[in-house]
């Protein structure tokens, strides 16, 4: 009987009744980093990009962090050190003196490491205690105090936004290249992967652009030079006004595919 009574509920139901699925909102998407900070939140792990891909170029600049977690850091002490990457973890509080501090944990391409702030440090710079801020850290390796007793530590003598590295030592790219090797498939490859072309931004664009905060794809470009040689030993240098390219590791991606090319970073 019961199964009767529930089956006489829907009787009278349309089979032809459609049920409505539900619309996808349309929303702007993700940056690259928004999305990347939310993967490795909800699973725990970077999937589709890393947040430092943007700043790909900054990195090779930089030590890694495995010098940090080394057995044997006497190979690098008194030499001037450089970390970057992102702020994973960020902490500030109080010592047990009444002090303000502050620690953070940096993470590269493959390892993190946490770097204690403390007294003028702390003072100086703790406005980059921020999660997912893209940041490098300069310093020394020395002994505590200056006792050779004393094991080392790192010494901080800079920290700032991890972009400023590229703006002060990255000032354009050169691709070097043998003309013969370039083909208009190979060039069309590089127009559309890694190269932007001002000169097909709308006035409308150009507008926004100024009216909206820098995002990543503002830190990408810087201006492009391209050495085009033969194999008599002519080389034709050329500079590009309206064109840059991307510094982030969509550059080395397309170098790696195309290894006719290589590159000079212009300081």
């Amino acid at each position: 009987d019961t199964n009767k009574v529930q089956v006489s509920l829907f009787a009278d139901l349309n089979d032809d009744i459609a049920i409505a699925k539900p619309e996808i909102p349309d929303c702007e998407h993700w940056k690259e980093y928004q999305q990347a900070s939310k993967e490795k939140e909800l699973i725990g792990q970077y999937l589709t990009s890393h947040p430092l891909n943007i700043y790909y170029m900054e990195t090779l600049m930089c030590n890694g962090l495995d010098v940090m977690l080394s057995e044997d850091l006497e190979e690098y002490k008194g030499k001037e050190l450089c970390f970057g990457g992102i702020i994973t973890t960020a902490f500030e509080g109080k010592t047990k003196n009444g002090k303000d501090y502050g620690k953070i944990t940096l993470t590269d391409y493959s390892n993190s490491y946490e770097f204690p702030l403390f007294g003028k440090d702390y003072s100086d710079y703790r406005n980059h205690i921020r999660e997912e801020n893209a940041i490098f850290i300069q310093g020394t390796l020395d002994h505590k105090w200056g006792n050779t007793k004393n094991p080392l530590e790192f010494k901080i003598t800079n920290i700032g936004p991890l972009e400023e590295l590229g703006k002060n030592k990255i000032k354009s790219i050169t691709l070097i290249v043998n003309a013969e090797e370039i083909t208009p498939k190979i060039m069309e490859e590089l127009y559309k992967r890694v190269i932007k072309d001002a000169s097909k931004v709308s006035d409308e664009q150009k507008i926004a652009s100024k009216e909206v905060e820098p995002d990543e794809s503002a830190l990408e470009y810087v201006p492009l030079k391209i050495n085009l040689y033969d194999d008599k030993g002519n080389i034709v240098p050329m500079f590009s006004r309206r064109c840059t390219i991307m510094k982030s590791k969509a550059l080395f991606d397309f170098l790696k595919e195309y290894d006719m090319f290589k590159y000079r970073i212009d300081k």
